[in-house]
This record gives C-alpha cells, sequence and structure tokens, in this order.
C-alpha cells in the first residue's frame, strides 16, 4: 500500500521527505505560511534574510476553499518553484490543514512571518501566540525592509488585472527577478505597472 500523501504537482511526497530530513535532527527548518496570491519581491526579501537565520525555510501555500485566488494553486506551486530552482535550502509546498499541524509534520521548529506596517503586529502577535500554545513552535517576524513596504500581493493583482494579454506565469518570473535588482531601488505601484507593461511587450524566457 502505497502511504505516500501528494501535496503538490510536482512536489516530492510529505514521507519521503519526512525520511530526509531524519537524518538531520538538529537542523534548524522554518515554515513560512501564506497565500502568496502572488509571491513578490518583500516575501522574497523575507526569505531570504529568514536563512541567515536558519538551515532551510518551507514556503508553504495554504489551501483555502473559502477564499478565492487570482493564480491557481498550480501556477502559484509553479512561479515560486522556478525562482528557487537554484535554492536547495528552500521547498515549496502546499497544505490544506493546520499551519502548526502542518509545520510538525515538516518537522518545522519555527514559523517565519514578516509585517509591513504597525497593524500587522497585534494580528501576527495573536496567532504566534496561539501557535505557541498548540505546538510548542515559536514564531519570528521580520520586518519589511523599507523600500519594500508599499509592495503587496494586491498590488501585483490589481497590476496583472489591467494587462493585456493576461498576465501569465512566466511573465510574473520575470516581473519579480527583473525586479530584484542589486541596486534594491525603492519599488512603487507605479514602478510596478511600468515594468508589467514593459515585460508584457517582450519575450520572457
Amino acid at each position: 500500500m502505497d502511504n505516500t500523501t501528494k501535496t503538490g504537482e510536482g512536489q516530492e511526497s510529505t514521507d519521503n521527505y519526512q525520511l530526509s530530513i531524519a537524518s538531520c535532527p538538529l537542523k534548524r527548518i522554518a515554515l513560512f505560511p501564506g497565500t502568496f496570491d502572488p509571491f513578490t519581491i518583500g516575501h522574497e526579501s523575507l526569505v531570504s534574510r529568514g536563512l541567515e537565520l536558519v538551515d532551510e525555510i518551507i514556503i508553504s501555500i495554504g489551501i483555502n476553499d473559502t477564499k478565492r485566488t487570482y493564480f491557481s494553486l498550480e501556477k502559484r506551486l509553479e512561479a515560486i518553484q522556478e525562482l528557487y530552482k537554484d535554492e536547495p535550502r528552500v521547498r515549496v509546498m502546499s497544505y490544506d490543514s493546520l499551519t502548526v499541524d502542518f509545520a510538525q509534520q515538516m518537522n518545522a521548529g519555527f514559523i517565519l512571518r514578516g509585517i509591513r506596517t504597525v497593524n500587522d503586529f497585534e494580528y501576527e502577535k495573536s496567532i504566534a501566540d496561539v501557535n505557541r500554545k498548540l505546538s510548542g513552535i515559536e514564531t519570528f517576524i521580520l520586518f519589511t525592509e523599507p523600500e519594500h513596504t508599499h509592495i503587496s500581493s494586491s498590488i501585483v493583482r490589481v497590476s496583472s488585472i489591467t494587462m493585456s494579454p493576461p498576465f501569465s506565469v512566466r511573465l510574473y518570473c520575470c516581473l519579480v527577478a527583473s525586479l530584484l535588482s542589486p541596486a534594491r531601488r525603492p519599488i512603487t505601484t507605479t514602478a510596478v505597472s511600468e515594468k508589467l507593461l514593459a515585460l508584457s511587450s517582450i519575450d520572457c524566457v
């Protein structure tokens, strides 16, 4: 009988993953949960900085059938996996259970969260307190870098809706890659919209 559990298209099974990490009991693993509709440069910054604190980060896309998303689960998985295809310390998976349950299943001792504004803090603190009570798993919070404060998934969604032809995963990957410049210039709504329009007229490979 096959006991593997498929957590997302093209992903390793949960059972196989648990076997692979069993040999590394001291590995510091953090779960980075979210809808990621879509994954933004702000998310990328959190992952990059988080990898300085832990050995591995599992970007975990939560499945919520009651929440409508602009990009399908498959497209979100594809886009994020493409971005991290050369980073062995980052895994991309999906889950449809409580975040703490999935974290325990993956042997993750930490949950990574980011906050952009003061208004986010109380909400994140409440969730972190509950998760610690339920599982003992600690949450560490990273503040968004100032130049990324105005970037959110909703901004990218709104920009994509206004595009013709429709926003594609390939175009999205080009957008994120092009915004991850060494200069780290401040990214505004206008900059994202302009970049989307520019990329829509070229062939992103």
